[in-house]
């Protein structure tokens, strides 16, 4: 259902998981070459990789930045998928998706919100 978060996974863990949606949707492109949009998209992710450590609530100041990094990623998502030539890779799209809403949803229970 998409209206649940794994609560099991780490932030860390679905990052990875988001990274490796990536591969998949650059492994699958039909360009020669990457797409700027496409860069744009690794190197988002690629910031929320750098993190050393997991956002906890001791840090609400890290896990507001965190919360806009997560925002570019999506916004980067965003225009890949609207852009995309094919709509075979759609669920690609959606996966990575649910997985930012999910890191998003856990950010915000940091900061002590829950719906």
């Amino acid at each position: 259902m998409l209206d649940q978060i794994d609560e099991t996974k780490s932030i860390s863990t679905l990052v990875r998981d988001c990274k490796e949606t990536l591969e998949k949707l650059r492994d699958t492109c039909c360009l020669a070459e990457r797409s700027a949009k496409m860069v744009n998209l690794g190197e988002e992710i690629e910031k929320l990789s750098a993190v050393s450590k997991e956002p906890n609530s001791d840090d609400p100041e890290k896990i507001d930045a965190y919360i806009d990094d997560v925002s570019r990623v999506g916004a980067a998502l965003g225009s890949l998928y609207a852009t995309c030539c094919t709509h075979t890779r759609e669920k690609l799209y959606i996966s990575m998706f649910k997985t930012l809403g999910d890191i998003h949803t856990q950010l915000w229970r940091l900061k002590g919100f829950e719906h």
